[in-house]
């Protein structure tokens, strides 16, 4: 029971941080468009962010199939070694 509802509020966190980072991201391309008044200069930004964005969701796909796939043989955090 308890672990369920430690669960629950770490789903709630979860959320709130997702929502946060939502709220935030206009705000960073705002700031992009500022610092950046040349056209080649805001374009060479926006190129980079976007590069930045990908390999940040790449790493998250790619953290949850390394957890699943397991291939250290980690069971609970402990070695089997």
């Amino acid at each position: 029971m308890r672990n369920r509802a430690l669960g629950r509020r770490a789903g709630g966190r979860r959320i709130l941080q997702g929502s946060a980072a939502a709220l935030l991201l206009p705000q960073v391309l705002g700031s992009m468009r500022a610092l950046f008044p040349d056209e080649r200069e805001l374009a060479r930004a926006m190129s980079f962010y976007g590069i930045m964005m990908g390999m940040a969701l790449h790493r998250q796909f790619g953290g949850g199939a390394l957890i699943q796939w397991n291939p250290a043989g980690l069971d609970g955090g402990r070695c089997s070694c």
